[in-house]
Order: C-alpha cells, then sequence, then structure tokens
C-alpha cells in the first residue's frame, strides 16, 4: 500500500505514527530500488513528522544504497538537501564510516570546491572529517598542512589528534613529530590516557624511556591522573618505586595526592604533610602550603573528613590558618555557621582575626544577613572591627549590603580602624 492508505488505516485504528514507522522498517528491512525518491520522500516526511530519532537511520540506510549504485557524486546533492539542517549529522556519519579513506578525502575535496561559505559549518555537521581520521588520522593531517591557517584546518588537525591516540595510542607516541607543535601536548597527553586505560604495563614502559625530563614529566603526570581513577594502589606503587632522590618521583607526588582525594583521601593528605613547606612566594607575600589546598579538596568531597584531619596540619607560617579557612569556607557554604565559629576556636586569638576575615567574602555572598546577624558572637571587639572593616571594602565590588547596613556596621569599629 501507499504511505498515505497506511496512515489512513493507522488513524482509523488511534496510532497514525504507526503507520511512518512501519514504513521506515519495510525500508530498512527491504532493498532500496529508488534511492534518490526514497531519500527526499523521507527528507519530506521529516520536515512533516517528529521522528528524528527513526530518521537518522533511515536516511543512512538509504545512503548506503545511493552511494553504491550511483557513486560519491550524490553526496553533493545529499548535503546540499540538508544543508540547513543541524538534525541530519548522524545520518550521513554511517555512510561515511562504510567508505574508504580514499572515497573519504574525495568527498572533502569536493566539499571544498563546492561549498565556499557553507564548507565549516556543513563539515562540521556531517561528521565527515571525524570518520576520514579514524581510518587515516596521518592522512587527515597531511591534508590539513595544505590548508590556510584557518579554524577549518585546526579542525581537521584537533580531530586526526583525538581519532588517532584513540585507535593506536602508542604509534601517536612514536610519530608525535607528525602532529603540529601547537597540539603535541594535547597529543601526549591524550595518548598516554588512553595507553593508560588500555595498557598501564606499556603507558608505564613509555614514560620511564622518555629521555626529555619536561615530557617526562608531562606524560607521567597524565598517566597518574589517568591510572589513579582505575587503580590507586598500583599507580602509588608505580611512583614510589622511583628512589627518593629520583626527580621525576618527587615532582610526581603532588599530582598523585590530588589524584588520589576523591578515592583515597586520607592517603592524599598523607603525602601532602610529607612534602616541605615551600619558601616565601614573593608574588603572594606568603609561603604556599599544598596540604591546605588538598585539605580544600577533600573537603569538597568529604567536610567532615576534613575536619578531622585539621589538627594534623603543620603550623609554620600561614599554613595553619589557610588549611583552616579552606575548611571554614566549605562550612559556611554549607550553611554550618556554628561549626564555623568552633573551628575558630582551635586557633590563636591573632590567627582567629585572620581566619575570620578569610572566610568573609564566602560568607557574605553565601549568607549576607546571617552575616550581619552573627556580628555579637564573635568572640572579641577587637575581630568585631576587623570584620566590618572587611565588609565595608569587600561590599564597593559585591553590593550586598545597603548604605544602611554599612554604616550600622560603623558601631563595631575600633579607633583605628574608623579612621581609616
Amino acid at each position: 500500500m501507499s504511505l498515505n492508505r497506511q496512515r489512513n488505516i493507522a488513524k482509523q485504528l488511534g496510532d497514525e505514527s504507526y503507520a511512518i514507522l512501519h514504513y521506515f522498517r519495510d525500508i530498512i528491512d527491504g532493498n532500496v530500488e529508488s534511492p534518490r525518491e526514497a531519500w527526499y520522500e523521507v527528507v519530506n516526511l521529516q520536515s512533516q513528522e517528529s521522528v528524528q530519532s527513526t530518521i537518522n537511520y533511515v536516511l543512512g540506510h538509504i545512503l548506503v544504497a545511493w552511494v553504491e549504485r550511483e557513486g560519491l557524486e550524490v553526496v553533493d546533492e545529499v548535503v546540499s538537501s540538508i544543508a540547513k539542517d543541524l538534525t541530519y549529522g548522524t545520518s550521513l556519519s554511517r555512510v561515511f564510516s562504510e567508505l574508504s579513506a580514499d572515497q573519504l578525502a574525495e568527498i572533502f575535496d569536493s566539499l571544498i570546491r563546492n561549498l565556499n561559505e557553507e564548507l565549516f559549518e556543513v563539515i562540521q555537521r556531517i561528521e565527515l572529517v571525524n570518520s576520514w581520521a579514524r581510518q587515516d588520522p596521518k592522512g587527515v593531517l597531511a591534508r590539513a598542512e595544505t590548508l590556510p591557517a584557518t579554524e577549518l584546518r585546526q579542525t581537521l588537525e584537533w580531530s586526526a589528534v583525538r581519532q588517532w591516540a584513540n585507535i593506536n595510542p602508542r604509534e601517536l607516541l612514536d610519530e608525535l613529530e607528525l602532529v603540529p607543535l601547537v597540539h603535541r601536548k594535547f597529543a601526549m597527553s591524550s595518548a598516554i590516557r588512553v595507553l593508560t586505560r588500555k595498557s598501564p604495563r606499556d603507558a608505564t614502559q613509555f614514560v620511564e624511556n622518555e629521555v626529555d625530563f619536561e615530557s617526562q614529566l608531562f606524560l607521567a603526570t597524565s598517566l597518574v591522573r589517568e591510572w589513579c581513577k582505575h587503580d590507586a594502589e598500583a599507580t602509588k606503587d608505580w611512583v614510589y618505586k622511583f628512589a627518593e632522590n629520583n626527580p621525576l618521583r618527587n615532582a610526581l607526588m603532588r599530582p598523585l595526592a590530588i589524584a588520589l582525594v576523591v578515592t583515597h583521601p586520607r592517603d592524599a593528605f598523607q603525602i601532602a604533610l610529607e612534602q616541605p613547606i615551600e619558601e616565601l612566594d614573593s608574588t603572594l607575600g606568603r609561603s604556599s602550603v599544598f596540604e591546605a589546598s588538598i585539605l580544600s579538596l577533600i573537603a569538597s568531597v568529604d567536610l567532615e573528613l576534613a575536619i578531622e584531619l585539621l589538627p594534623k596540619v603543620r603550623d609554620m607560617g600561614n599554613n595553619k590558618m589557610s588549611a583552616y579557612s579552606t575548611v571554614g569556607v566549605s562550612l559556611i557554604e554549607k550553611g554550618e555557621t556554628e561549626q564555623a565559629f568552633d573551628l575558630a576556636k582551635q586557633l590563636s586569638d591573632e590567627v582567629q582575626t585572620q581566619y575570620f576575615q578569610s572566610i568573609a567574602s564566602s560568607w557574605s555572598l553565601r549568607d549576607a544577613q546571617g552575616l550581619l546577624q552573627s556580628f555579637d558572637d564573635f568572640p572579641t571587639d577587637f575581630i568585631k572591627s576587623k570584620m566590618a572593616d572587611s565588609l565595608r571594602v569587600l561590599n564597593k565590588y559585591t553590593k550586598v549590603y545597603s548604605t544602611e547596613e554599612i554604616q550600622g556596621l560603623e558601631k563595631y569599629l575600633s579607633g583605628k580602624d574608623s579612621e581609616k
């Protein structure tokens, strides 16, 4: 029966959409005798019906038959017929996946000759480059070299590197000189991550054999981050197998700790505690403390554990204050202001002041009125004054308080802070 006759019957039986799906199944199950007619009939149906999830597969089936019958010349007509519709990319990707790399290169060249301004948008939409790159990433890179430095060239390069890394990461790592310099770090990290998932032993051997230390460290860092997701214990064993004076081992301690935070937070914190307190950072005017950073990450996934670990923080430089502040901010963000006050009781008066000032910004943004109502709870007049002064400065940028509310804080200001 004709489609219209089938639709009339299906409508009488209460499900008109069934007729369309039945019609599509007939196309998929049978031989497509007139692919051009079938193509346009299905495309026209799409403009009238909500059948996109099914129509992509059907169009792909028709395209295969069409190309087999008439050759690649039909691709220009196909692309033109759907070029303004963003939903047809997967329809074309099926037929492209069944063509050879030489044919895909030929299609690409044809599109370049014929599409002009529409080229980049259409190339992106129809998944041609990814299909081509999966089969011949080196060929795609070679073709990209012949193009001017445009967004299209970058698309070819990125697709080639990404697909090459997924399909044959070891080959990519062995032939990095074929990858443009601007993409090499991406290529290295992508390939080593995929190789780590497929064969950690091969990945570690490749890293260990790398002679350039900067490249070795970059690869090893990507390896550690990926391997920890799948086997944290094996990752730790590999890092710790290097001698204590090995520069690679020392350089990997921080990436290892960060990678362990989600699955092994106690181990991550212990590694942080074993790292030396860094020298004064001239740009910040204070020491940069790794354990405080790790504690902040732990607080984001397990706040109670972060609170438990706080007493173990080393009391050197601004280390302790930084650690307590990062946990205090996490408590404020969760609305646990009482616990944030309790943390301050573990600190000296001087450090308490720094602690409250450091959480003032997050607190005012998270619970502006709650902070105002908590002023009388601050332990000393000195801290109240410093907090009032901090909020006055912060409010110039955040605008969370009215002029009257800021003026209401003046009663907490000490003489010096009031004069200032």
